[in-house]
Protein backbone atom coordinates (compact mmCIF):
# COMPACT_ATOMS: atom_id res chain seq x y z
CA UNK A 1 0.00 0.00 0.00
CA UNK A 2 1.25 3.31 -1.09
CA UNK A 3 -0.54 6.93 0.02
CA UNK A 4 0.19 10.11 -2.07
CA UNK A 5 -1.27 13.20 -1.62
CA UNK A 6 -4.72 13.61 -3.33
CA UNK A 7 -3.98 16.83 -6.05
CA UNK A 8 -5.40 18.29 -8.66
CA UNK A 9 -3.96 16.02 -11.67
CA UNK A 10 -6.37 13.63 -9.54
CA UNK A 11 -9.75 15.71 -10.19
CA UNK A 12 -10.33 14.07 -13.03
CA UNK A 13 -10.75 10.36 -12.25
CA UNK A 14 -12.13 11.74 -8.83
CA UNK A 15 -14.83 13.08 -11.15
CA UNK A 16 -15.69 10.12 -12.90
CA UNK A 17 -15.79 8.17 -9.66
CA UNK A 18 -18.13 10.50 -7.53
CA UNK A 19 -20.43 10.57 -10.55
CA UNK A 20 -20.83 6.97 -10.32
CA UNK A 21 -21.43 7.16 -6.99
CA UNK A 22 -24.97 7.44 -5.46
CA UNK A 23 -23.89 8.58 -1.96
CA UNK A 24 -21.35 10.86 -3.00
CA UNK A 25 -22.66 12.04 -6.05
CA UNK A 26 -23.36 15.83 -4.06
CA UNK A 27 -19.79 16.44 -3.69
CA UNK A 28 -17.43 18.37 -5.93
CA UNK A 29 -14.49 16.75 -7.28
CA UNK A 30 -12.37 19.32 -4.84
CA UNK A 31 -13.71 17.97 -1.37
CA UNK A 32 -11.34 15.24 -1.59
CA UNK A 33 -8.60 17.56 -1.89
CA UNK A 34 -7.05 19.07 1.31
CA UNK A 35 -9.00 21.53 2.14
CA UNK A 36 -9.52 23.30 5.71
CA UNK A 37 -11.42 21.01 7.66
CA UNK A 38 -9.05 18.23 6.32
CA UNK A 39 -6.19 16.63 8.16
CA UNK A 40 -5.02 15.43 5.19
CA UNK A 41 -6.46 13.82 1.85
CA UNK A 42 -4.91 11.06 -0.16
CA UNK A 43 -5.21 8.55 -2.31
CA UNK A 44 -4.27 4.69 -1.98
CA UNK A 45 -2.40 3.02 -4.39
CA UNK A 46 -1.30 -0.66 -4.61
CA UNK A 47 0.45 -2.23 -7.97
CA UNK A 48 -2.03 -1.61 -10.36
CA UNK A 49 -3.02 2.10 -9.25
CA UNK A 50 -5.44 4.06 -7.37
CA UNK A 51 -8.03 1.88 -5.36
CA UNK A 52 -9.88 4.69 -3.56
CA UNK A 53 -9.45 8.10 -2.21
CA UNK A 54 -9.28 9.02 1.31
CA UNK A 55 -9.97 12.41 3.35
CA UNK A 56 -9.52 12.44 7.43
CA UNK A 57 -10.54 15.48 9.39
CA UNK A 58 -10.94 15.88 13.00
CA UNK A 59 -14.09 14.89 14.80
CA UNK A 60 -15.23 15.47 18.15
CA UNK A 61 -17.59 13.59 20.18
CA UNK A 62 -18.47 15.49 23.92
CA UNK A 63 -15.03 14.60 25.97
CA UNK A 64 -13.73 12.60 23.01
CA UNK A 65 -11.77 13.50 19.85
CA UNK A 66 -11.18 11.20 16.87
CA UNK A 67 -10.66 10.66 12.92
CA UNK A 68 -13.74 11.07 11.17
CA UNK A 69 -13.11 8.95 7.79
CA UNK A 70 -14.45 9.59 4.68
CA UNK A 71 -13.67 7.34 1.21
CA UNK A 72 -14.99 7.87 -2.07
CA UNK A 73 -14.34 3.76 -4.17
CA UNK A 74 -14.21 3.74 -8.06
CA UNK A 75 -16.81 1.54 -9.79
CA UNK A 76 -16.34 -2.16 -9.29
CA UNK A 77 -15.83 -2.68 -12.39
CA UNK A 78 -12.30 0.00 -12.04
CA UNK A 79 -11.24 -1.63 -9.14
CA UNK A 80 -12.28 -4.70 -7.87
CA UNK A 81 -13.74 -5.60 -4.31
CA UNK A 82 -10.72 -8.38 -3.60
CA UNK A 83 -8.06 -4.87 -4.50
CA UNK A 84 -10.48 -2.37 -2.09
CA UNK A 85 -11.23 -5.29 0.64
CA UNK A 86 -7.28 -5.37 0.88
CA UNK A 87 -6.32 -1.64 0.90
CA UNK A 88 -9.02 -1.01 3.42
CA UNK A 89 -7.13 -3.53 5.74
CA UNK A 90 -4.52 -2.27 5.41
CA UNK A 91 -5.39 1.64 5.87
CA UNK A 92 -7.53 0.69 8.58
CA UNK A 93 -4.38 -0.29 10.33
CA UNK A 94 -2.38 2.61 10.01
CA UNK A 95 -4.98 4.84 10.48
CA UNK A 96 -5.76 3.30 13.54
CA UNK A 97 -1.58 3.77 14.46
CA UNK A 98 -2.08 7.21 13.84
CA UNK A 99 -5.03 7.89 15.76
CA UNK A 100 -3.26 6.59 19.40
CA UNK A 101 -0.45 8.53 18.29
CA UNK A 102 -2.40 11.66 17.98
CA UNK A 103 -4.07 10.69 21.70
CA UNK A 104 -7.54 9.99 19.49
CA UNK A 105 -9.97 7.62 21.45
CA UNK A 106 -12.07 6.68 18.03
CA UNK A 107 -12.41 6.65 14.24
CA UNK A 108 -16.01 7.27 12.90
CA UNK A 109 -17.16 7.02 9.37
CA UNK A 110 -20.82 7.37 7.52
CA UNK A 111 -22.62 5.08 5.33
CA UNK A 112 -25.53 4.12 4.02
CA UNK A 113 -23.98 1.36 1.43
CA UNK A 114 -25.62 -2.17 3.20
CA UNK A 115 -22.57 -3.67 1.72
CA UNK A 116 -20.26 -1.63 3.45
CA UNK A 117 -21.98 -1.43 6.68
CA UNK A 118 -21.64 -5.54 6.90
CA UNK A 119 -17.86 -5.04 6.23
CA UNK A 120 -17.45 -2.30 8.98
CA UNK A 121 -19.10 -4.73 11.06
CA UNK A 122 -16.87 -7.46 10.31
CA UNK A 123 -14.23 -5.71 11.45
CA UNK A 124 -15.43 -4.63 14.86
CA UNK A 125 -16.55 -1.14 13.95
CA UNK A 126 -20.06 -0.71 15.86
CA UNK A 127 -23.10 1.35 15.34
CA UNK A 128 -22.67 5.15 16.55
CA UNK A 129 -25.50 7.30 18.04
CA UNK A 130 -25.21 9.44 15.06
CA UNK A 131 -27.57 7.54 12.35
CA UNK A 132 -25.50 5.76 9.39
CA UNK A 133 -22.25 6.38 11.25
CA UNK A 134 -19.79 3.36 12.37
CA UNK A 135 -17.10 3.84 15.01
CA UNK A 136 -13.83 2.22 15.69
CA UNK A 137 -12.72 2.53 19.07
CA UNK A 138 -8.88 3.04 19.41
CA UNK A 139 -7.67 1.97 22.64
CA UNK A 140 -4.28 3.24 23.71
CA UNK A 141 -1.61 3.41 26.23
CA UNK A 142 -1.23 6.76 28.37
CA UNK A 143 1.95 7.47 29.09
Amino acid sequence: MRLEPAVELDLPEIATWVAADPWHQNLGGNYWLTGSDCIFACKLLDDEGTVVYVRVEDDTFGEANGFRLQTQFAPEHVVSKHRVVRMALQFFQTLTQLARANGKQYIITESESPKLIAFLHRLGWKDAEQANNFVLGVHYEQT
